[in-house]
């Protein structure tokens, strides 16, 4: 049975998971984590950041496996990655990642009205979901120094270059980077967040795009996601009330996010958003701003427009 889709996506680091753990306790609402991730995902995904139309993932492909996301009729792979050990491995392979589990939980849940498309390796399927298939999209931003922060904590990086690649065009001067540069992950992160909010600028007036600025919410939480709810016709329910008490309560949160940890459950938002100035070197400051200013002046007058 295909049900309606709602899709959080933006930069990973930016919080598509917070957003979407709070969608998730909407009425009927039932989340899929990831479905576009390489390493746990669908078997269709090749690599990293798949680019509906582009030589390796057609457009045909890309709108069957939208399909089979509302059908939750998923192909998923074993999702054992080479560095897992030990207890997380022998986890992984008796229970499933967090992937597996959201899709088994999503088949048997008979009252799902909604699935809650969770997924940053969706970035570049916006475009193709709000004017193909009429998919309403949240779109998360975080600063680009927090991003940048994060990558260097966790030591992330992805193929940017080859994302640049499949986008067919030289999408925020990639090309011109030393490539031995984006093996940095703070300069990794830069310019991958370059090239998500880049693409996504344009459709920031579309009336199925919503965007959630994840340091502005801070201030306002409980209004900014009521506003959210409305705009996707989903039900509040009283877990949604408890949900951002906790992730919006500081007493709790250690001041800077655990080493190497991905999603911790009790953080802090707000604490995730601010300790980047003791993470990052001035250089690596440097290196963000000169990557991202143009975008982020961009994106900033173009939330402006679509609020106005």
């Amino acid at each position: 049975m295909t049900q309606p889709l709602i899709l959080v996506t933006g930069s990973p680091r930016s919080g598509t998971t917070p957003v979407g753990d709070v969608i998730a306790l909407g009425a009927g609402v039932r989340s899929l984590y990831e479905p576009l991730n390489f390493h746990v995902g669908d078997r269709r995904v090749g690599r990293y950041f798949e680019v509906p139309g582009s030589d390796e993932f057609p457009l045909e492909l890309a709108d069957e496996l939208v399909g089979d996301v509302a059908a939750v009729r998923l192909r998923l792979k074993r999702g054992v990655r080479p560095d897992d050990h030990g207890w997380r491995r022998l986890a992984k392979t008796l229970v499933g990642t967090r992937t597996t589990v959201s899709v088994r939980r999503a088949r048997i849940d008979r009252r799902a009205r909604t699935i809650l498309w969770k997924d940053p390796f969706a970035a570049f399927w916006v475009r193709r979901l709000v004017e193909t298939h009429a998919v309403p999209v949240v779109v998360t931003v975080r600063p680009p120094l927090a991003v940048a922060a994060s990558f260097k904590r966790l030591r992330w990086g992805f193929d940017v270059a080859g994302i640049s690649e499949r986008l067919g065009h030289d999408a925020g001067g990639i090309r011109a980077i030393d490539a031995r540069r984006l093996h940095d992950p703070v300069v990794n992160a830069a310019a991958l967040w370059s090239l998500v909010y880049g693409e996504l600028i344009p459709l920031l007036g579309h009336p199925l795009v919503q965007v959630i600025d994840v340091d502005r919410v801070v201030s306002e939480p409980q209004q900014t996601y009521r506003r959210l709810f409305a705009s996707l016709g989903v039900e509040w329910t009283h877990a949604v009330d408890e949900e951002l008490g906790r992730q919006y309560r500081a007493d709790q949160a250690p001041a800077q996010p655990q080493q190497a940890r991905a999603h911790v459950r009790d953080r802090d938002v707000r604490a995730v958003n601010r300790y980047w100035d003791r993470v990052l070197e001035p250089t690596e400051v440097d290196a963000v701003a000169e990557l991202t200013y143009d975008v982020e002046q961009r994106l900033r007058t173009g939330l402006a427009s679509a609020h106005a």
